[in-house]
């Protein structure tokens, strides 16, 4: 993305770094999916739906959550 690193990467960045994170999430998710890793899964789904509540998650974003919600947790619901 193009942002040199350093202390404040993580704030001068943001909201990228929360997409970042999003993107990182779900290849883990798609990984976790393949290896069948359920219990993982669960785990990272109950994180990821607390997402909802976090504060700084942009509200440009909100819809990227739901939609990772809906691709891995159904079971878990």
């Amino acid at each position: 993305m193009g942002y040199d690193l350093s202390r404040n990467t993580t704030i001068g960045a943001y909201p990228n770094t929360y997409l970042a994170h999003l993107k990182a999430l779900e290849i883990e998710l798609l990984e976790a999916a393949k290896r069948k890793l359920d219990k993982w899964i669960e785990q990272r789904c109950k994180d990821l739906k607390s997402y909802l509540n976090d504060p700084h998650l942009p509200s440009i974003l909100e819809d990227r959550v739901y939609e990772l919600i809906n691709r891995f947790c159904r079971k878990t619901q």
